[in-house]
C-alpha cells in the first residue's frame, strides 16, 4: 500500500511538473507544445481519480475540490498543492 502511495505521489508530481511539450522541433522554433497538469492520489484505499488540467491554476483549484476528488486524500491533495507552489491557502471546497 505504501509503495502505491509513493507511486501515485511521484506520478502526480511528475505530471504536474513536466513541461508537457510534444513533437520534434528539429532545431525549429515552430513546434506545437502544450502543457498539462495531472494527478491521481490515493490514501487508505480512497482514490481521487485521475485529473488532467490545462493550467497550473486549474489544477490548484481542482486539488481543493472535494466533489471532484470524491472526498478523498485531503492531506495528500494539500501536500500536492504546496509542493506545486499553488498561490493562496489550501482550503477544501465542494
Amino acid at each position: 500500500m505504501k509503495r502505491n502511495l509513493i507511486y501515485m505521489l511521484a506520478m502526480g508530481f511528475l505530471g504536474a511538473c513536466g513541461d508537457g511539450s510534444s513533437g520534434n522541433n528539429n532545431g525549429s522554433n515552430n513546434f506545437n507544445s502544450s502543457e498539462s497538469y495531472t494527478y491521481q492520489l490515493e490514501l487508505n484505499g480512497c482514490n481521487t481519480g485521475k485529473h488532467t488540467f490545462s493550467s497550473k491554476v486549474a489544477m490548484c483549484n481542482g486539488l481543493k475540490s472535494q466533489s471532484l476528488n470524491d472526498y478523498c486524500a485531503v492531506s495528500l491533495r494539500e501536500n500536492h498543492f504546496n509542493l506545486n507552489n499553488c498561490s493562496g491557502t489550501f482550503v477544501t471546497e465542494n
